[in-house]
């Protein structure tokens, strides 16, 4: 007895030791079996409909599954972000041309500025003024170090590429395992589960539906309302719309997010004299880009994975505090599983 109880907790201290271990070992590759595994569980159906319905073979249905996979996302994302990031260094570079003066748009904007602080100046107790040295310090505050990053990673594409080209094969791989394995990772981590089979199921489902949700809500969402927003940018004579069009895809996750740039563009249009073009960006912002959302939202994410838009908003903005750009998946599937077992308390624990 005392013997089985030593072996018992020396297994207990391998085991920790084991899994701290592996921890350590794929801690580094964490975001890319994240996606994975994710991306896996979004084309699942897709692979289960080749595999079941058009009774493809499980290897042709995984081969196809993964090229669908690479040419409907990895192909057409990496496409925008390089795009985005070579009009970002002409929008830079003419920004600061810019704000060195001599320019007709810069004699503009300066009297502009005046007139704008000359009614601030009426409003009591305002004591800030807008100038061209305070623009200046912001976008040196702000705006240069993600120039900086992404310069840098535009310049640098040969190493970056053979710097990512392993995490590409790793990533190709493990969607080709999740596809042909799915099934048996899923009744794996159930049987590692000490909870009842209902509650393994009720956790499974929710992320499932969070994941879902993630990708036909909020993604969805965002690119539709970024694409209509682009559009009316691009109507308007505003440059640089694929660089635009990536940011407002990231700001459209935010309720009005898209108004962080097309109202301020509004706005310099309007400085500049091209007045209908302003009222055209403000009209299609208020009328169609900020209600798209209401519209389509329904129809798009799961019952089972609707939380309240402020701790949806919350969760967003904490994840990328924490993990970075990762957090726009991190903290979502977090918050799914705290209000799911704040859930399952409530219903099996709390009256134990």
């Amino acid at each position: 007895m005392v013997e089985e109880k030593q072996n018992k907790t020396y297994f207990y201290i391998f085991l920790a030791v084991v899994f701290l271990l592996g921890v350590v070992v794929l801690w580094p590759l964490r975001d890319t079996i994240l996606l994975s595994m994710v991306i896996a569980t979004l084309f699942k159906p897709f692979h289960d409909y080749l595999v079941k319905k058009a009774k493809f073979p499980k290897i042709l249905a995984t081969i196809v599954s993964v090229l669908a996979v690479l040419f409907t996302v990895l192909v057409p994302l990496s496409f925008f972000v390089n795009l985005s990031v070579s009009q970002f260094k002409v929008f830079y570079q003419d920004l600061n041309a810019f704000l060195q003066g001599g320019t007709g748009v810069y004699d503009v904007v300066v009297t502009s500025f005046d007139k704008i602080n000359l009614l601030i100046s009426r409003i009591p107790y305002v004591e800030f003024r807008l100038s061209v040295d305070s623009v200046r310090l912001l976008i040196e505050q702000n705006l240069n170090p993600i120039a900086n990053f992404l310069l840098s990673k535009s310049f640098g594409v040969g190493a970056s590429f053979a710097k990512s080209f392993p995490i590409v094969i790793v990533f190709v791989y493990l969607i080709w395992y999740c596809f042909l394995e799915y099934d048996r990772m899923i009744l794996f981590a159930k049987r590692l589960s000490p909870l009842s089979e209902h509650l393994d199921n009720l956790y499974i489902e929710r992320l499932t539906a969070m994941i879902k949700g993630i990708a036909k809500g909020t993604i969805s969402i965002a690119v539709v309302q970024a694409s209509i927003a682009a559009l009316s940018l691009w109507i308007a004579g505003v440059p640089y719309v694929f660089f635009w069009f990536m940011v407002l895809v990231i700001l459209s996750v935010l309720p009005l997010g898209a108004a962080f740039i097309t109202v301020p563009a509004a706005a310099v249009l309007f400085m500049l004299g091209n007045y209908w073009q302003a009222i055209f960006l403000l009209i299609v912002q208020f009328l169609f880009t900020s209600t798209i959302d209401n519209i389509l939202r329904p129809y798009l994410v799961p019952k089972e994975a609707e939380i309240h838009p402020a701790l949806l908003l919350v969760s967003f903005i904490g994840g990328i505090q924490v993990f970075g750009a990762w957090g726009f998946l991190y903290g979502p599937l977090i918050m799914v599983v705290l209000m799911t077992t704040f859930e399952v308390y409530q219903k099996h624990y709390k009256a134990q």
